[in-house]
């Protein structure tokens, strides 16, 4: 078993000193951290759980060690004097854990745990924490990812090998890989507890994996023989590129939405029209602290109003996780859902005075906060193909530098904008459009909130030339019913510019059209 995948489990543990007594703030699967309330939340039996909260358990006396699964014993239901119920339905079952400390617990739910809505309970030291309300469901698969948040590139592994993927050993199409996670759904044929040799298939034939919308062919679905842990052996199709998005969907529910480097025949993966390759995501991802900066011009129009605003907005931001805690652009065929999981810490970065030159003049950039900067442009210099030079002074950390920007040409029409006023999310999307610069790509983005809820938002890449996309209905039916927009952007090619003192900088121009009134039903 590949040791990686097994430090998964213990994401962001923060020990801190011991409280009074135990107190459960949140319960989620242990890969996707999909937060309830969401369409694709909720917790699955025979599934690893997280358990946040604070005073849970005894801090450790030393370096943090999972438990063993091994028989005859197996993981405990009593660790570091804590113990879990959960309740649903007038049953009572008693999750067994990986480990337990202040700040966390990572359990397995019991195959026998009723489906419903049921309430757990963390008792440390005799004292019952408070009866926090969680939602257990069929099926809810979580896939586990690189860095432990739920996002960005996904822990796959050579089915035969067990070497584990990244951006310059890439899967290959017609290669048959291993993704892991949790939540495939009840499992009672093996342990909650102990470790088997010999794992049993779990809801195989009802098992989807899409790769950028492509499905893959399931060879397996079920336990891993650890308990808790699932496995899905899938045959890759054909997308290519360093962040195809992949996505588990069972009974209704889908997964989080992570990402996978394909390549043909394998090895270095390559986005050109992201403007990035796999040799420089790999030695991005190996910095413990980037600096990052983007710019870019638009246009956007509002379809039915007429209004149009033409805007330039350069963002400067300093990430202390890394690059690989940030999500990055999606390979060209990928669709995720966006959901409110909280942006990666980050601060911004000065970098001086920003001005912007253009055929209308030379404009300065206003800076509402520090690393951000933008400006309105007037329509009339915001023209098909139109060029403009961003120039920075340079601050205490990104030194002076300058980028270039081209907008689109042509401009895209969004042809069938007017069947969109309304929604049926069980549908799909699909659209269809003229124009847009040849070699660009078109981004498809919309949100939707309920009355008094949380966006929850979806984003496509698509190929310019093809002139239309199908955003699948796995994606828009977890949006909720509610109210939000929909919108086509055309986006030039990503260029690549430096400056000292910054690991990456990204310049783009694009141009598109929106409703901002979408109902979605």
């Amino acid at each position: 078993m590949n040791k990686r995948l097994w430090m998964a489990v213990f994401a962001a543990l923060l020990p801190v000193a011991g409280q009074a007594g135990p107190t459960v703030t949140g319960v989620v699967n242990n890969y996707s951290f999909i937060p309830s309330g969401l369409p694709n939340s909720g917790v699955a039996p025979s599934s690893i759980i997280t358990i946040f909260g604070t005073g849970l358990a005894a801090a450790p006396t030393g370096n943090l060690t999972l438990e063993s699964s091994a028989g005859p014993a197996g993981i405990p239901k009593l660790l570091n004097g804590t113990s879990i119920s959960v309740t649903v339905g007038g049953t009572t079952v008693t999750p067994a854990m990986y480990y337990a400390i202040p700040t966390q617990i990572a359990a397995v739910l019991p195959a026998t745990t009723p489906i419903g809505t049921g309430t757990l309970t963390v008792t440390y030291n005799s004292t019952a924490s408070n009866a926090f309300s969680i939602q257990v469901v069929p099926s809810a698969f979580g896939l586990d990812t690189y860095y432990g948040t739920g996002s960005g590139l996904i822990v796959a592994t050579n089915a035969t090998t067990g070497a584990l993927f990244n951006y310059t050993n890439s899967a290959a199409p017609g290669q048959v890989i291993t993704l892991w996670g949790t939540g495939l759904g009840a499992d009672p044929e093996d342990s909650d507890t102990v470790f088997t040799t010999t794992p049993h298939a779990v809801n195989q034939s009802s098992v989807q994996v899409y790769f950028g919308g492509v499905p893959g062919t399931i060879t397996y679905a079920g336990s891993s023989g650890y308990p808790g842990l699932d496995q899905i052996n899938v045959i890759v199709p054909d997308p290519v590129g360093c962040n195809v998005s992949v996505a588990v969907v069972l009974g209704g529910h889908a997964s989080n939405f992570p990402s996978v480097p394909l390549a043909t025949g394998g090895g270095v993966c390559s986005d050109p029209l992201l403007g990035i390759t796999g040799g420089e995501l790999s030695a991005l991802s190996g910095e413990t602290n980037v600096n990052s900066g983007a710019v870019f011009v638009g246009q956007t129009s509002s379809s039915g109003t007429g209004m149009t605003v033409s805007s330039a907005i350069a963002d400067f931001r300093h990430y202390p996780g890394g690059y690989g805690t940030v999500s990055g652009s999606l390979s060209i065929g990928s669709c995720i859902i966006t959901e409110p999981l909280g942006a990666p810490a980050s601060t911004g970065l000065d970098v001086g005075t920003m001005s912007l030159k253009g055929s209308g003049g030379t404009y300065t950039l206003m800076d509402p906060e520090i690393g951000l900067y933008g400006t309105s442009i007037p329509a009339a210099s915001a023209t098909p193909g139109a060029t403009f030079v961003f120039n920075w002074t340079g601050g205490s950390v990104v030194g002076a530098s300058s980028a270039t920007v081209t907008l689109p040409n042509p401009f895209l029409n969004w042809t069938n904008s007017s069947a969109y006023a309304t929604v049926t999310r069980s549908q799909g999307i699909h659209v269809t459009w003229t124009g847009g610069s040849p070699g660009s790509f078109v981004i498809i983005s919309g949100t939707s909130s309920p009355p008094g809820g949380l966006a929850t938002g979806l984003v496509c890449y698509a190929p310019q030339g093809a002139l239309e996309f199908d955003v699948p209905s796995y994606i828009t039916e977890l949006l909720p019913a509610g109210s939000g927009t929909l919108g086509l952007v055309d986006t030039t090619p990503y260029q690549s510019f430096t400056a000292p003192g910054l690991n990456h900088g990204t310049a783009w121009g694009s141009n598109g059209v929106g409703i901002s009134r979408v109902k979605y039903q």
